[in-house]
């Protein structure tokens, strides 16, 4: 945990007050995701060192359905988890943004992103649709690709359609000029008036989990090099360190240089920063919008610099970008709801997806049942627990959560009691705005001769949740399941008497629970 890191590392026990050190009141930690435990602990024992009494508040600003952080940890998302197991910390402590900051166009798509977001999975209409494929929305596609051919002619036509609305004259020029214009470039790659700031980096981004093969960042970067850059990799004095002129380059670490005026090392240029690379008769320059002046490449080390045409969804992670194009190959090692979130809510605008067809699982429903997250064996309020060892209540069953667990393990003592029977997350079909959606209750049970479904709402804070819940309670009333519906939520904690006594009312064939909640006739706070 926590206490360990700051009471263990020699490197944080040796901290000392600096001359450099500026006050504060308030500190604000934005991209919290990002923050592993030790990074976490480092800042809170300078915080500890430099103002233990004076600071007000440590701000933490971030999404926890995101990717966790590179190294050991998930601080945030167990920040988070231990605000809202408390009424009075969700109450006093957090503020949950629901307003849409990002995606102006389109709320399908952060509808769609939200399907992947932990235990929200009752949008079944719109996952079916995106398991099928085609236009789901006016700013959201998924596509299904065979092989590399058929994935990189999606591109072009991802590309194209985007060229369509911002270089309306783009078939009549080259690939390199149109795409140069694309990005606010001259036709000719050079940089207007070497004012980076206001150029379109962010117009087109592709994105992918891995970095290897043909689907991956760097295989992505080499095709789009190969399309719009053929121009100047045909000429030899357009190129210099194995790239060419106008080509779009990201950072791959930090680059500090020393300040004489501060007698400091400053930050220049951050791992991730995006950019691009000119080549001209007075030498190579690389412009990035986040610098107000240019660098001399010569100046630079080419090894720390990478295409950017394509990038992983980690490098992507706390970026933006107006177009997105993510391909999701059917390589299972890194897929997970976390990733293909993360991926999903990078686009301002439109966003195509490329799932790449499978004889097995499709790689959507591969990620939505994976959780990098909840494989993280860590805690920073608690010891950890052996996660996969607490969730698998009997064997080969592998149930979501700890109340979950608990539901089970309640449901099992009847059952051997001869009192019931029940399944977990069996199949069942509703009706969705006319369309046949199967869809997996949490529990289906069985008790003298009547079924109920059992539904917990382990999210009703978030206003998507809530929103799709409310739209599969009307599928169960509409296949006439609304009397058989029991629902559960355990916003103020769980109590086993009151666990128990769902259980008993359904034995009893006499649910109970407040209808008054709305969220069904038979709703239990436990």
């Amino acid at each position: 945990g926590l206490r360990d890191y700051l009471d263990g590392g020699a490197d944080l026990k040796s901290m000392t007050r600096s001359k450099g050190f500026e006050p504060f009141d308030n500190l604000v930690v934005d991209e919290m995701s990002m923050v592993n435990l030790y990074h976490l602990a480092l800042l809170f024992r300078a915080i500890e060192v430099h103002q233990p009494t004076t600071t007000l508040r440590v701000i933490l600003v971030g999404d926890e359905n995101q990717l966790p952080p590179i190294g050991c940890g998930k601080p945030f998302n167990d920040v988070i988890s231990h605000l809202r197991r408390t009424p009075e910390y969700q109450t006093e402590n957090t503020i949950r943004l629901t307003a849409n900051c990002r995606q102006r166009h389109d709320p399908t798509v952060l509808e769609a992103a939200h399907l992947f977001a932990g235990g929200n999975r009752y949008h079944e209409e719109l996952y079916d649709r995106m398991r099928k494929g085609g236009r789901i929305s006016d700013c959201l596609e998924l596509r299904y690709f065979s092989d590399a051919a058929e994935m990189q002619s999606h591109v072009r036509d991802f590309v194209t359609a985007t060229m369509d609305q911002a270089v309306p004259d783009h078939a009549a020029r080259s690939p390199q000029e149109a795409f140069n214009l694309l990005l606010n470039l001259y036709d000719g790659g050079h940089v207007p008036n070497n004012d980076a700031a206001a150029l379109a980096l962010d117009r087109v981004q592709l994105l992918s989990p891995y970095r290897g093969g043909v689907t991956g960042s760097l295989g992505l970067s080499n095709f789009m090099r190969d399309a719009y850059r053929a121009d100047a990799k045909a000429d030899q004095r357009r190129q210099a360190d194995g790239f060419v002129h106008s080509d779009k380059v990201v950072r791959i670490k930090n680059l500090y240089w020393y300040d004489r005026v501060t007698r400091q090392m400053d930050l220049k240029l951050s791992n991730g920063s995006v950019g691009v690379l000119c080549g001209g008769a007075k030498g190579w320059k690389a412009f990035f919008p986040e610098s107000e002046w240019w660098f001399d490449w010569q100046r630079m080390d080419a090894e720390d610099f990478e295409l950017a045409y394509g990038l992983t969804v980690h490098k992507a992670q706390g970026s933006e970008f107006e177009e997105v194009l993510v391909v999701i190959p059917e390589r299972r090692a890194l897929l997970s709801r976390e990733l293909v979130y993360t991926a999903m809510t990078r686009s301002k605008t439109r966003l195509t997806m490329l799932v790449e067809r499978s004889d097995r699982a499709n790689p959507l429903a591969v990620a939505r049942e994976r959780s990098v997250l909840a494989q993280r064996n860590s805690s920073v309020f608690a010891r950890p627990f052996d996660s996969a060892r607490l969730f698998e209540p009997e064997q080969g069953v592998r149930v979501r959560s700890k109340i979950e667990y608990m539901i089970y393990m309640a449901l099992v003592a009847a059952r051997d009691a001869g009192q019931l029977t029940f399944t977990y997350e069996g199949s069942l079909v509703l009706p969705f705005d006319g369309r046949d959606v199967t869809v997996h209750p949490d529990f289906v049970v069985q008790a003298h001769g009547r079924t109920y479904y059992w539904e917990h709402l382990g999210m009703l804070d978030r206003q998507d949740y809530a929103r799709d819940w409310r739209e599969r309670r009307r599928a169960y009333a509409a296949a006439g399941h609304e009397d058989a519906l029991l629902t559960t939520d355990d916003m103020t904690g769980v109590r086993a008497e009151r666990l128990a006594e769902v259980v008993a009312d359904i034995v009893a064939g006499t649910p109970a629970g407040r209808p008054d909640t709305g969220w069904s006739l038979h709703h239990y706070l436990l």
